[in-house]
């Protein structure tokens, strides 16, 4: 397949764009179709954390999906250094603490994690603690350490992506990708219909294609605060009844607050008792939370299969990527270079985990 071939992809939020730069990145011809505005406020990974953590998310998912997210974390530098804008990218690990009486979850999480990355899990005491991460709460008697995980600015890297592609593709937006198939893309857009021939075509539809695919949605809720007189040098995540909740710092003095998943497909508005959860999570941080200003809230369905697990498949030349549950900014370099090595025929042993023939 020559590199100069045409491809079509239906669907830009993150892994449609990143598979558009991967394949920009090597010359081939892109054209996306989106439904949603230029910027992707439509698109989950405009609401997700971008939390790049292969270890903790052994708690949902299997080793393999976890090795895989280790190996795309080490391609995040050289991607973002293909971008115009600067955006904001951490490996500093993760701390996970929970309170008296959430231990046996934190516990139980930690069991999760010990079978397959013991040698990333660093306990520390309350001392230990502090010197590790001073802001937060003496409350917390220890928590543990997971070494190489990281983050990116999900707003940073969306708004990044856009802006190189829109001067490097054609973007079709506003624009409803009826069907995908062999080589065609159907669309409709403002009443009129169409179809497109391209000599690859890659649905990353993600619950756009629910229609297609046995698909559900995973509501994520994540709050946006500005709090000047807190400091966290990395990614908290904080054991809790109902759900996991992270607290993640972003280019000072903005924080991020989410729930890691809920599993309804609602999508309005976020709600007073998540709200109250999220804020008290940040303010049992750090009593100076409480001071903070919310900036924004957001709320979006990640799409899921049943067992969580994302995949990948080919058939002619149709590729479709999609389920990415909650690992989609863990995982979108791994998929868009698997794409990519499916296009040119070039093995893909290392990402068989993804593969659904």
């Amino acid at each position: 397949m020559s590199e100069s071939s045409s491809i079509g992809i239906a669907g830009a939020g993150l892994i449609g764009r990143m598979t558009a730069l991967e394949l920009l990145q090597h010359g081939y011809q892109v054209t996306l179709f989106d439904r949603d505005v230029p910027d992707g406020t439509g698109s989950c990974g405009a609401v997700g954390a971008g939390m790049l953590a292969p270890a903790c998310e052994l708690e949902t998912a299997p080793p393999s999906i976890s090795d895989l997210g280790a190996l795309a974390l080490d391609r995040w530098p050289s991607i973002l250094e293909q971008l115009p804008d600067p955006v904001f990218f951490q490996r500093e690990g993760t701390v996970v603490v929970a309170h008296p009486h959430d231990t046996a979850d934190l516990n139980r999480f930690v069991g999760q994690l010990r079978p397959h990355a013991d040698d990333r899990l660093v306990w520390h005491d309350r001392a230990a603690l502090r010197e590790l991460e001073p802001g937060l709460s003496d409350s917390f008697t220890g928590g543990w350490y997971v070494r190489d995980e990281g983050q990116v600015d999900n707003q940073q890297l969306m708004a990044a992506l856009s802006n190189h592609l829109h001067a490097h593709t054609t973007w079709r937006a506003g624009c409803e990708v009826r069907t995908c198939e062999d080589r065609t893309i159907s669309w409709e857009a403002a009443g009129e219909t169409g179809q497109e021939t391209f000599d690859w075509v890659i649905d990353c539809r993600g619950l756009g294609a629910r229609g297609d695919l046995p698909l559900r949605g995973v509501r994520g809720e994540v709050i946006r605060l500005e709090a000047p007189d807190v400091t966290l040098k990395r990614p908290v995540r904080m054991m809790h009844p109902r759900y996991p909740l992270y607290i993640v710092p972003r280019t000072a003095p903005l924080f991020l607050i989410g729930a890691s998943s809920i599993e309804s497909d609602d999508m309005s508005p976020i709600s007073v008792r998540s709200m109250m959860e999220l804020l008290s999570a940040a303010y049992a941080l750090h009593p100076a939370f409480g001071e903070a200003r919310v900036i924004s809230t957001a709320v979006q369905c990640r799409p899921a299969f049943t067992d969580n697990h994302p995949r990948v498949s080919i058939d002619g030349h149709c590729i479709q990527a999609n389920g990415l549950y909650r690992h989609g900014f863990l995982l979108a370099p791994a998929v868009s270079d698997l794409i990519h090595r499916l296009i040119r025929g070039a093995d893909t042993t290392e990402y068989r985990p993804l593969l659904r023939c």
